[in-house]
């Protein structure tokens, strides 16, 4: 099975039983391979929560470029395969970041405070956004995490903008059950 990751790359892999083979991974122009790893034994599913109905192992390769990252995964959940891509930026300035196919999200700074600015939700996705602010008293920091959550029938896409000592990270990861067959 072949996937594009985003603008990154490609990966293959293959299933034999419950184990997932790497067969090639490769960077597209401008991008390097930062590692695959296999044979992680957790799952995690949509909910964050560890499966214990995980079959067998997880597979993750990982793209970069700069300040850029790309996080391929597959693992078998209840003998099925669940694929998740993660993209990241670190040290960003606020705008509006394209989440994908599920739409767009605006974030603005005001200081030291993070502000979800807007959200547009393609045809077809839903969304919901909250916003967490954890003061850390012992070190006078504080991490501020606006979070905003695509669905489009089994898709899921999760975005995440966190400021941290003055420093904005933007994150979000695409979920999906792969059909084997149609693969």
């Amino acid at each position: 099975m072949k996937f594009t990751v985003r603008d990154a790359g490609e990966v293959e892999i293959r299933r034999e039983g419950d184990q997932l083979v790497l067969v090639d991974a490769r960077p597209n122009a401008g991008w390097d391979l930062e590692e695959d790893d296999a044979n992680d034994d957790e799952a995690e599913l949509e909910d964050g929560e560890e499966s214990e109905d995980a079959d067998g192992e997880e597979l993750e390769v990982t793209f970069v470029q700069g300040n850029h990252e790309v996080e391929f995964e597959a693992e078998i959940v209840d003998d099925r395969l669940l694929i998740e891509i993660e993209e990241s930026w670190h040290g960003v300035e606020p705008g509006t970041f394209n989440v994908g196919e599920a739409g767009t999200v605006e974030i603005r700074r005001d200081g030291e405070r993070l502000i979800l600015a807007g959200v547009i939700a393609n045809n077809g996705w839903d969304f919901e956004a909250e916003r967490e602010v954890e003061e850390n008293e012992d070190e006078e920091s504080s991490e501020q995490e606006i979070e905003v959550t695509f669905t489009s029938g089994d898709h899921k896409v999760e975005f995440e903008a966190t400021l941290e000592d003055g420093e904005l990270e933007i994150e979000f990861k695409t979920k999906w059950y792969e059909d084997e067959e149609s693969a």
